[in-house]
């Protein structure tokens, strides 16, 4: 009996934390974030409507010959110099999409070697400018401590930052998720002090009001 109760427990440890260590999904071998497969699909969509047609200054680069010039035919095909190209281009212009996907391509050693921490960098102008899936990266990032020195106060902040999205379903998952991390029901690891969880809410305060690396950066300090 005794034996069987140790065995329902260890069970039960395992069903609530695995979840959250294969939360970041489908993108591959980091993690990309989502075990939600519409991530991916929906900016790609958005991506592909928005560069229907190569832009009227591009026509002496090579790689806009794909018919959708938004640089995920390229990518689908494993063509990753020319989605480079393309997603450079239009991160050149402004694009957040453009700077996330370049972003997820570093941390994914795709088209880059060894850029890892610069794909981090990226992600995050992209996430303090308000893209909320660089925010979802950076958030899981630091709560692993990959890439980046692991920190629960960033991670917590990311995710707070997050919760105030105006899509729902992914505030409503970014609360969740923070909760989850912060009490870690049925875990084997403590509850993070509350301290923590109080810094993270002022800083998320801070970075959503002033939008500017300084205030939204804080594991190096």
């Amino acid at each position: 009996m005794i034996l069987r109760k140790a065995f329902e427990l260890i069970f039960l440890v395992l069903a609530v934390n695995m979840p959250f260590l294969f939360l970041l999904g489908p993108f591959a071998d980091y993690h990309y974030p989502g075990e939600h497969p519409e991530l991916r699909s929906n900016i790609e969509n958005i991506m592909r409507h928005r560069y229907r047609t190569p832009p009227n200054d591009s026509h002496n680069t090579g790689c806009f010959v794909y018919s959708d010039a938004s640089g995920f035919t390229a990518y689908s095909e494993g063509n990753f110099g020319c989605a480079i190209v393309l997603w450079t281009y239009y991160e050149r212009r402004g694009d957040l999409d453009a700077k996330f996907m370049l972003g997820i391509m570093q941390l994914n050693g795709k088209g880059f070697k060894d850029q890892e921490f610069f794909g981090a960098i990226r992600l995050r102008d992209a996430a303090v400018q308000g893209h909320e899936w660089a925010q979802n990266v950076l958030a899981m990032l630091f709560l692993k401590g990959r890439v980046v020195r692991q920190s629960d106060v960033d991670g917590l902040m990311w995710l707070t930052i997050l919760a105030s999205s105006r899509d729902k379903k992914l505030a409503a998952w970014a609360k969740h998720k923070k909760l989850n991390y912060v009490e870690k029901p049925y875990s084997i690891w403590s509850r993070v002090p509350s301290y923590s969880v109080a810094i993270a809410d002022r800083a998320a305060e801070s970075c959503l009001r002033f939008r500017t690396i300084d205030s939204c950066w804080l594991v190096d300090r």
